[in-house]
């Protein structure tokens, strides 16, 4: 899971500041800090948490953001159906 990553309520930008926060002073550290908008500089940069699951899982499956560049997977309906009880919107 990335922060950033799919639509702004599977991980929002935002959870940025919270994840270094658990690192301290990150800049320090490895030299990345956040912008206002929460993008890390410098570019290019990744953050995010690894977990093992029983099944496949890639936030690009519930983003709809169809001309991403960077995207892993297919937008999958039905697990958006799964996670939030409604069609997605288009």
């Amino acid at each position: 899971m990335n922060p950033g990553s799919g639509d702004v309520d599977v991980s929002p930008v935002a959870e940025q500041a919270a994840l270094l926060s658990l690192f301290g002073d990150v800049e320090a550290l490895i030299g990345v800090t956040l912008t206002e908008s929460f993008l890390m500089c410098p570019n290019k940069s990744v953050s995010g948490i690894v977990f093992p699951t029983e099944v496949d899982f890639v936030t690009c499956q519930l983003c709809h953001r169809e001309g991403c560049p960077n995207r892993r997977a297919p937008f999958d309906e039905d697990l958006w159906m799964l996670k939030h009880g409604t069609a997605a919107p288009r």
